[in-house]
């Protein structure tokens, strides 16, 4: 009797064979509930509206624009700025992807009692292309603060980027420092080619998901009439008309709100063209309107150096417009002493202007660049490798490193700064001096590349004092932050003191 119990067990026996990972009633659950499960996605797109869901989620959190080795933008970093002079950091383009998400998530939660309909889907749509619409727009006509940072923030990138010893990944454009602009929408959407990151592009996915969505939700007709609410004829006839007020005063508002900014970059535009034909009066009356639409224009450096210009060519030369105007020139014609000198005097007489601040920055770092030149050799013998040396040709050492001085003094947090004056101090065997800037860049960024080459020449300078074992540690943290295994620089120091 034992016996014929044990044979009735499925798969018992001598061959050993194995019992099912789930038993037959839970099978047949689990493939009832996943039936259904992919019934309900699949029925009018509904997988559609999940997907785009996914997709602003990942928006909210997702880097939308970075500068290799200087910072990673997200969109809580980036708060929506409309050009009217306000800005409320909480309102970014991180909270209103999340938002929207979380909109679209509870509306798909509704659909067994009021189904997606075609027209849900297209609404849903035009949400999402509106983030991505909308920074699109910031980012060309109104946010000439966040511009400028980012193309600051570019040149630095371009100038460590040539002192690494060892190549990042290529970007869209190859730009030399300092030398792309940022005055025109062109110029613009170049920058915004090269620094776009996924985040920006995943609220246009979603969008174009809800759309594809749309082509197999059905339209109204097509529900059965218990899916769809009913509401008597009077009722029905006030709900249309407002929805078709609120959708002309969104349309309305919409064109006020896009429109203005458009208005004043054309007349920035126009004062441009006029100071070129030497028509300065004009120009300067152009150039008031137009910041007076957008008050973001005060944020680019060019609208002063042009309302400088016809201030200088009228005979107002003792002003802050006048000697951004001046120095821009000198900058243009290769004289940066010149140009150095006016800021330094635009300085004493300014001190509080973000605008001389970062003209004079911009100078000194140009300057730099153009005197100092620094190159890493990396020695084939092993037992070089444990004393890797740098190769320096500075052609006015006694006037670079002042320079950089002045430039960490009036920014203290110029990653660009320490890092070049580091590179410069440890090629000049200030060991000490020269850990301490490498300390700071570690302090300061926000990028792990970046401190990855930090620690490299840190450990550089550990070597040079003889610390062999702190030296080991600072480049073993070096490798563990390169992720891209970009850093090979410190892997090959770092097999020398093995």
């Amino acid at each position: 009797m034992a016996g014929s119990t044990s044979d009735t067990r499925p798969n018992a026996g001598a061959t050993g064979a194995p019992l099912p990972l789930f038993s037959p009633a839970l099978q047949e659950r689990l493939w009832y509930y996943g039936k259904r499960l992919s019934g309900f996605l699949l029925r009018g797109g509904m997988i559609w509206a999940m997907l785009s869901i996914l997709g602003l989620f990942a928006a909210s959190y997702s880097p939308w624009m970075a500068v290799p080795l200087i910072q990673v933008y997200r969109g809580w970093d980036i708060p929506i700025n409309l050009g009217w002079g306000g800005v409320i950091p909480a309102i970014n383009y991180g909270s209103v992807s999340l938002a929207l998400g979380l909109v679209f998530l509870v509306r798909a939660a509704l659909v067994p009692w009021k189904p997606l309909r075609r027209g849900s889907f297209v609404v849903m749509g035009l949400a999402s292309f509106g983030v991505f619409g909308l920074f699109l727009f910031q980012f060309l006509y109104v946010d000439f603060q966040f511009v400028y940072q980012l193309w600051e923030r570019e040149s630095r990138y371009l100038v460590i980027n040539n002192l690494l010893g060892y190549s990042m990944p290529a970007q869209y454009f190859a730009w030399n420092p300092f030398s792309f602009d940022m005055n025109g929408v062109g110029d613009r959407w170049n920058l915004f080619r090269q620094l776009i990151n996924p985040g920006t592009l995943l609220p246009l996915v979603a969008a174009l998901l809800c759309f594809f969505g749309a082509v197999f939700a059905p339209t109204k007709a097509a529900l059965p009439q218990r899916a769809l609410m009913q509401y008597p004829r009077f009722i029905e006839r006030h709900r249309t008309a407002w929805r078709r007020g609120l959708v002309g005063a969104a349309i309305v508002l919409g064109a006020l709100i896009l429109a203005r900014p458009i208005v004043a970059v054309r007349l920035y535009f126009d004062a441009q063209s006029a100071i070129k034909a030497g028509n300065y009066q004009p120009a300067l009356v152009n150039l008031k309107r137009a910041r007076q639409l957008l008050p973001t224009l005060d944020a680019l450096p060019e609208f002063h150096q042009y309302r400088g210009e016809a201030l200088y060519q009228l005979g107002q030369t003792q002003n802050l417009d006048a000697g951004l105007y001046l120095a821009a020139q000198y900058r243009d014609s290769t004289s940066l002493q010149q140009a150095l000198q006016e800021d330094n005097m635009l300085y004493q007489r300014f001190p509080n202007s973000t605008l001389v601040r970062q003209d004079l920055a911009l100078t000194l770092e140009m300057l730099a660049n153009l005197y100092t030149s620094v190159k890493l050799l990396i020695p084939d013998n092993e037992a070089l490798a444990t004393q890797p040396q740098l190769a320096a040709t500075i052609q006015i050492p006694a006037t670079a490193l002042p320079w950089l001085n002045q430039l960490i003094q009036i920014e203290p947090d110029n990653v660009y700064g320490y890092y070049l004056r580091g590179r410069i101090l440890f090629s000049q065997q200030s060991y000490e001096n020269s850990a301490h800037d490498f300390a700071e860049v570690v302090n300061l960024s926000h990028d792990k590349e970046m401190k990855s080459s930090a620690y490299t020449y840190w450990a550089f300078c550990d070597v040079g004092r003889n610390n062999i074992e702190g030296a080991r540690a600072l480049l073993f943290t070096a490798e563990k932050l390169d992720d891209g295994y970009f850093n090979t620089t410190a892997r090959e120091a770092l097999s020398g003191l093995h």
